[in-house]
């Protein structure tokens, strides 16, 4: 079991709990760095998390241009995750 150690002797085996069980709670690390596309995270979509995540960005990313009467020319991808969200900017 997750969190128990077994102890054996020559003369037993004790089973103790030595750490109490934790519910899964990836950071956005594991989404944004780790994972790859094509995984599934605690039944989250893995890509289509990123998706969103590019479209948060972007609404942000336009809302600061306007703020500021801003223009963009182009977006450039950085890393492995970046072309799956850029492509919503």
């Amino acid at each position: 079991m997750i969190g128990e150690a077994i102890i054996i002797t020559r003369s037993s085996l004790k089973r103790r709990k030595v750490a109490l069980p934790a519910t899964f709670a990836p950071d956005i690390f594991e989404y944004v760095y780790l994972a790859r596309p094509d995984s599934v995270l605690d039944g989250v979509s893995v890509y289509r998390s990123r998706m969103a995540m590019g479209d948060a960005l972007a609404d942000e990313v336009e809302r600061v241009l306007r703020e500021h009467d801003l223009t963009v020319d182009v977006v450039i991808p950085v890393g492995i995750l970046l072309p799956s969200v850029t492509v919503i900017l």
